[in-house]
């Protein structure tokens, strides 16, 4: 296959495929559309419990979506190969799942836990450890306090 220096080939192949079969991407994207609405699958992309973190979250949830749009892609493309190209139709198929998987995760539901789990990672970025720390001693018998700040190391 013919690649440009800046394209890859499953760009490439998701050209050649729009020219040799209008349409195909489109149909690829409806089927896995509707199979993500399908009551059977539909609880398949949901991420589980067991997953915590923002970045682990996300990427269950895109994984998900991902290999469904892949799934759907493959259907719809089969065994594709255009005339007088070496490569396998797998780059038309991830190309053509890759952009399916984009417009998925754009109307699909946030998961369960990612706003929490966001915004703790938020919160851990954010924190700054005090510059200056107390130490000393209380007195129960004269009820004063006696101490002195001191820096807090850094590192």
């Amino acid at each position: 296959m013919v690649h440009s220096g800046d394209e890859s080939q499953a760009v490439t192949a998701v050209r050649f495929l729009e020219m040799l079969r209008p349409g195909a991407a489109e149909l690829a994207a409806a089927l896995a559309t509707r199979l993500a609405a399908h009551p059977v699958a539909a609880p398949l992309l949901a991420v589980g419990a067991d997953v915590t973190g923002e970045a682990p979250i996300a990427a269950a949830h895109g994984t998900a979506y991902l290999a469904l749009a892949v799934a759907a892609a493959s259907a719809v493309l089969g065994d594709w190969r255009a005339p007088l190209l070496a490569d396998s139709p797998a780059a038309a198929a991830v190309g053509v799942a890759v952009g399916t998987a984009v417009l998925l995760l754009r109307d699909a539901p946030v998961p369960a836990g990612y706003a929490a789990a966001l915004l703790a990672a938020k919160a851990r970025q954010e924190y700054t450890m005090p510059a200056r720390t107390r130490t000393g001693s209380w007195s129960s018998t004269s009820g004063t306090l006696t101490g002195k700040e001191r820096e807090f190391p850094r590192k």
